[in-house]
């Protein structure tokens, strides 16, 4: 045998050694390791975060409903989900479905639907009601059994995507009872549903209460309570399509309103508050203001 040959078949063979060790190698790499499956594991973890912060508001909001801590004998929503409170802003759902032809609307959340069945029109369209307290929607589906067109899930608005998808999502009530972390996750999963409109509360700056006396935005724990102005930082809003004020003939002591706006909606605005004219203002108490 020529060394030449010889030669040849050395580095044959260690050419295969170097080949199968790197195929030993890479076999018993963990996958978990590599950067798409890293990222898997990544997101499974967070989603148990998100479960976990999920059940603690739903614990939370579960002894709220069960103590009646919002003190309203007539509703366990509280005495802003009165009827005698909700007159203007029932007005107000009913102009929105029919000003921009609503098919479905999502109400989230819609705790114990104490005023929402009474809306005008709302037999027309179909109406998805959600809610993180499963007592709540057992109650309601038993309540309102025979409003066929009222249909009711229990659903965890920052966590759970929606069922269906609307044409119209309201959301009252609910972000400034949660931390910015759960409200950002909301409002996200609300531009991501396909939605066009969102209904949503804010406080305004009533002109007989001193600018100083309210703090606007706080982050907060879940059940918690800050007066909120989604048209300033950190949720920064554009301006609502038109909005009218709540409360009682339209009388608010916190200047409260709610508004109709074009999704998308979150960061698109300038971040400074929106404070009603004078006229405006007194307007928005006996009838919709309608800005664009």
């Amino acid at each position: 045998m020529s060394q030449l040959y010889k030669g040849f078949l050395a580095l044959s063979g260690l050419v295969i050694l170097v080949i199968w060790s790197q195929a030993r190698f890479l076999k018993n790499i963990d996958c978990d390791k590599s950067p798409g499956h890293g990222e898997d594991r990544h997101a499974k973890l967070l989603r148990t975060v998100e479960v976990l912060q999920s059940k603690k508001r739903q614990k939370k909001f579960q002894g709220i409903f069960k103590n009646r801590s919002w003190g309203s004998s007539e509703t366990v929503s509280g005495q802003g989900s009165e009827m005698r409170y909700t007159g203007n802003i029932r007005k107000l759902v009913a102009l929105s479905i029919e000003k921009f032809g609503v098919r479905t609307m999502i109400d989230s959340p819609c705790g114990d639907c104490n005023w929402q069945w009474a809306i005008p029109g709302l037999e027309k369209i179909s109406y998805l009601g959600v809610d993180i307290v499963e007592e709540i929607i057992h109650q309601n589906r038993e309540k309102y059994r025979n409003m066929t067109h009222m249909r009711f899930e229990t659903l965890d608005f920052s966590l759970d995507p929606f069922p269906v998808k609307p044409d119209l999502v309201m959301c009252r009530d609910m972000l400034q009872h949660n931390s910015f972390d759960a409200a950002f996750k909301a409002i996200m999963k609300i531009e991501d549903s396909g939605a066009k409109y969102l209904l949503t509360n804010w406080h305004n700056h009533p002109y007989q209460t001193p600018r100083e006396s309210f703090e606007w935005n706080q982050d907060i724990t879940p059940g918690g309570y800050y007066k909120i102005d989604v048209m300033l930082h950190p949720f920064n809003f554009s301006r609502p399509l038109m909005f009218r004020s709540e409360g009682p003939n339209g009388v608010s002591s916190d200047g409260k309103c709610m508004g109709v706006f074009k999704l998308p909606v979150l960061g698109l605005g300038d971040g400074t508050q929106f404070i009603p004219t004078l006229e405006q203002f007194s307007v928005c108490r006996h009838e919709v203001v309608v800005l664009y």
